[in-house]
């Protein structure tokens, strides 16, 4: 690509709106002009992060003194700046920032930020309909369980003593968060033999009781179908 010196200052002036910098970037020459419009359009960008996040951390605003939440949205940019032009998605990184000393002050930030993000994220992700008729291979004779796959919808989300799925969350106990974890894995998503699963659970969980999960997965909508892999 040939040299642009032009383009070389436009990228500047644009690394420095939205990464905050005090003072105007290298190759601008002209601060009457150009200091206002920077410091305008840093403000911008201050206040699109702060309404950003509170749109996907409502709890977690709530949690914090109205004054220090915009200091929150400008330090997690600075640190984690949006890599996608949908900032929805905007706000992963979040609960893991906030475990940090620096929030020490605050000790339960990230655990609610943790939750508000599960909320978000279900919400944006891609739901389906539950298929009931697949329920009835979970009780056919001829029909092995080693062959069988139990899937989640894929836009429930968990975590350590909750379900979530929209704005519904659920507590859940911790062989419930297990079990739920195991069926919903990045590697499970293709499709992993319920008699396997449920063999290995239940013996780090002899307790587990797999009628009483899957009557409240029903209820709760967790179950998306359940598939026979043999077939």
């Amino acid at each position: 690509m040939p040299h642009n010196p032009e383009h070389q200052r436009q990228s500047a002036l644009m690394a420095a709106i939205l990464s905050f910098e005090p003072g105007l970037p290298s190759g601008w020459h002209a601060p009457e002009q150009v200091a206002h419009p920077l410091h305008a359009h840093q403000g911008h960008v201050r206040v699109l992060a702060a309404r950003v996040l509170a749109q996907a951390f409502p709890n977690l605003q709530q949690r914090l003194p109205p004054d220090t939440w915009p200091q929150l949205a400008q330090a997690f940019w600075q640190q984690h700046p949006p890599t996608e032009g949908n900032l929805n998605r905007w706000g992963a990184a979040l609960p893991q920032w906030l475990s940090t000393p620096a929030w020490q002050a605050w000790p339960d930030l990230a655990q609610v930020a943790q939750l508000d993000w599960a909320i978000h994220d279900s919400q944006l992700a891609a739901t389906a309909e539950a298929d009931p008729h697949t329920l009835a291979l979970l009780g056919d004779p001829t029909v092995s369980p080693d062959t069988l796959c139990l899937q989640l919808k894929p836009d429930v989300r968990l975590l350590p003593h909750a379900c979530v799925l929209g704005t519904d969350v659920q507590a859940i106990a911790d062989d419930w968060y297990a079990f739920m974890t195991a069926l919903h894995a990045p590697h499970a998503l293709g499709g992993l033999a319920l008699g396997p699963v449920l063999e290995k659970h239940m013996h780090t969980y002899p307790g587990f009781d797999f009628a009483a999960w899957l009557i409240a997965a029903l209820t709760h909508g967790w179950i998306w179908r359940v598939r026979n892999l043999g077939a």
